[in-house]
């Protein structure tokens, strides 16, 4: 039985290990890896004589409001198929988000029944998975991505590690964290030298390549992220406050900012001169498009993943594109590419006013959550900073229903919640 015990944990480990390398080829590779962690989290139970009594699965639904929350979700989302711009599309996404959803509850789950030495050695093949990604992404910045070009064509360019970069920078608190464990327990000093060393090396080595890459959104979150971590170390009870009302008050009048406050002509006005990015203008005149289809229907939206309906196929030509976003040198606009790169914003527009509802409800629910999970201090800032760090990616990024986002999202808050077990 030890035997089997020792594969599980050696094939989780090698997995975990790869959870970054492999979305620096493909984020995609991210989907099928979460449903083999699944898998083999299950063959880990089994193999331990822990069965698995999914009659329990029900038991925690009724006492975690994290839970319930994410059913109110899929049931809202269900129910929009009714009034949808594509029923059938809307169908199937909500087939796929049901199947994500399921999986990443049973994960968390069931990596709450891992011992505390097998949480640390996943933390310590994560980190090493980072370093080796991190390597690799030097190599690529070095040589200006000639090695994957070979791979993936003369067309693949630096921006595609974007991805991979932004789960990185989600996925490096709880590593930092960890290594801050190992420095206030009773090990030898030259022991600890070396966890310096490490997190040093490990810190600064991530800094260099979010610098070195072009991805201003990833730079922005990373930010964030220390400025939240180090400020929930000063203000613990205030933090979950501040941001829950941070969120609310943005969330909810989302629309109108970007409608009427951040338009593309006022905002190129002003930061023309010193932001020459081409992606930024362009993302002004999607949420800008986005907010004014809101307002036409914010009770209860147009439907889920509505974003990708030929409906909002639209495009503004270049003399209009001149006139507000000079930078933006292009011949027309496309003003809705799939989503709208915009948590709030897609929330809004495709589930309307109960869907923002339900997500700030989420969101409260996880940060109150964090505070009393955590008794640890420093692991309650890797929390607030994982938090604050994937919630702006997501303003600013991908669609929200993306297979990988979903995932990587999953990923995370299983690797946050590994802390649990050295706050005793």
């Amino acid at each position: 039985m030890l035997k089997g015990v020792s594969f599980w944990e050696s094939l989780i480990s090698f997995l975990v290990l790869l959870i970054l390398p492999i979305s620096t080829f493909s984020s995609r590779g991210v989907v099928p890896l979460f449903f083999i962690l699944l898998v083999s989290q299950c063959g880990y139970l089994v193999s331990r004589q822990k069965h698995v009594h999914f009659k329990n699965f029900f038991k925690i639904f009724k006492r975690n409001h994290l839970f319930i929350a994410l059913g109110l979700f899929l049931l809202w989302s269900l129910l929009s198929v009714i009034w949808s711009l594509d029923p059938r599309q809307t169908f199937q996404l909500w087939i796929k988000l049901l199947c994500l959803f399921l999986a990443g509850i049973t994960m968390t789950v069931l990596s709450q029944d891992f011992e505390a030495h097998f949480k640390r050695r996943l933390l310590w093949s994560l980190s090493l998975g980072i370093i080796i990604t991190n390597s690799w992404l030097l190599i690529e910045i070095i040589n200006q991505g000639k090695l994957i070009a070979l791979i993936k064509g003369k067309d693949f360019h630096l921006t595609s590690y974007n991805k991979a970069l932004s789960l990185e920078v989600m996925l490096i608190w709880p590593i930092v964290a960890s290594c801050y464990y190992f420095l206030n327990t009773r090990l030898d000093k030259e022991f600890k030298y070396l966890v310096y060393i490490f997190q040093f090396s490990f810190i600064f080595q991530t800094i260099i390549v979010v610098l070195s890459l072009d991805a201003t959104t990833v730079k922005i979150a990373f930010l964030i992220g220390i400025i939240i971590g180090a400020f929930s170390l000063i203000m613990n009870r205030l933090m979950p406050w501040l941001l829950l009302s941070v969120c609310v008050v943005f969330f909810i009048t989302s629309p109108l900012i970007y409608k009427e406050i951040f338009t593309s002509d006022r905002v190129a006005n002003i930061t023309q001169n010193f932001i020459k990015k081409p992606s930024f203008y362009h993302r002004l005149h999607i949420w800008h498009f986005v907010s004014k289809n809101i307002l036409l229907k914010p009770l209860t939206g147009w439907g889920l993943d509505a974003s990708r309906s030929k409906y909002f196929s639209q495009t503004i030509l270049e003399d209009e594109i001149k006139k507000k976003t000079p930078l933006l040198n292009i011949f027309e606009l496309e003003l809705l590419p799939l989503h709208p790169h915009n948590f709030p914003l897609q929330m809004w527009l495709e589930l309307g006013f109960p869907g923002i509802i339900l997500a700030l409800y989420l969101i409260g629910l996880i940060l109150i959550s964090i505070n009393k999970i955590f008794k640890k201090k420093y692991n309650r800032a890797a929390a607030y900073a994982a938090f604050s760090t994937s919630l702006f990616v997501s303003m600013g990024s991908y669609g929200i229903w993306q297979s990988w986002w979903i995932s990587g999202l999953w990923l995370i808050v299983i690797f946050v919640r590994f802390l649990e077990s050295k706050d005793g």
